[in-house]
């Protein structure tokens, strides 16, 4: 199975207003895919539509190579809105009655507790947990059941650095100890950068960009710092078809450019007679391919 989730022309209207409009994405099986998207622009619509909470209006999507059932639902894991704990038990108390009510074997109980760092805070009460704490611990059972696929919708909001530090790490490492697909939501673009393997951008309810991140940032503008003898000299070359600035005597940056067109510039000028000691390229952060897809959308 090379997809764990496939949707095709997916629309949702709440009365007049258009949420998802022909969507159509693909998240890897294995990855980490973030959803990208500024508040309103329908990404909670698309998980409670993932997990049969609301219903399209039209279009088709499958999970795990399945049409959404009751079957299906047991192998994939969520984390919607906050976290809903009973903060009067601990944490090895509230996941026992959890594993009663999905009918899970208690063993899971341990694996899961290990999996976000809290064995040692298992007997502690839940209403005296840090909110990094608590939501590890919803995160811990969301994992019960050892589920193939886990929906995050915005896993660290309203946390402090050190609880979204938290969460960033445990989601980045669970494709590899858990052997699960992510498809985590959000607005914060620099956190999504850190932990994601693929990104899909959302737009007014349309998916302006996806793929691979490495692929997107290095496909995109960036700059090119170029340290050479006699910079100034070169200037008048380098300006016939690109943006160039003289930064010193010996430096010169060259701007909105891709990675791949760098080789071109070193020939140009070295088959001119530069002496070129050292280039280096800055690609685009995660929050300019946002800025720029979203600016694209709207012409």
């Amino acid at each position: 199975m090379d997809n764990a989730i496939e949707i095709q022309q997916l629309n949702k209207s709440f009365g007049r207003q258009s949420v998802l409009r022909q969507l159509t994405m693909a998240v890897p099986s294995g990855a980490v895919y973030g959803f990208l998207g500024n508040n309103g622009a329908g990404k909670s619509t698309l998980m409670r539509i993932l997990l049969g909470l609301i219903r399209p209006d039209s279009g088709q999507f499958s999970m795990l190579g399945q049409p959404l059932s009751r079957a299906l639902k047991a192998r994939v894991g969520s984390l919607i809105d906050s976290a809903c704990l009973y903060e009067h038990l601990t944490a090895v108390e509230f996941l026992r009655l959890m594993v009663k009510l999905k009918d899970i074997p208690s063993l899971e109980i341990s694996r899961v507790l290990e999996l976000v760092d809290l064995q040692p805070d298992q007997h502690k009460l839940i209403r005296n947990y840090s909110l990094g704490m608590k939501q590890r611990l919803a995160l811990a059972n969301a994992l019960l059941g050892e589920p193939e696929l886990l929906l995050l919708d915005e896993p660290t909001n309203g946390l402090d650095p050190t609880g979204m530090d938290e969460i960033r790490q445990l989601i980045a490492r669970l494709p590899r100890q858990s052997a699960v697909t992510v498809l985590v939501s959000s607005h914060l673009l620099d956190e999504v950068e850190k932990i994601a393997s693929h990104v899909g951008i959302l737009h007014n309810g349309q998916l302006v960009r996806e793929g691979k991140i490495n692929d997107l940032l290095s496909a995109g503008q960036g700059l090119l710092q170029l340290n050479l003898a006699d910079a100034a000299k070169w200037l008048p070359l380098l300006r016939m078809s690109n943006q160039v600035r003289l930064v010193s005597a010996s430096e010169l940056e060259v701007s909105g450019i891709r990675k791949i067109d760098c080789p071109a510039i070193h020939y140009q000028l070295i088959n001119a007679g530069a002496h070129l000691f050292q280039s280096h390229f800055d690609s685009l952060s995660l929050e300019q391919c946002f800025r720029q897809s979203v600016t694209g959308a709207r012409k």
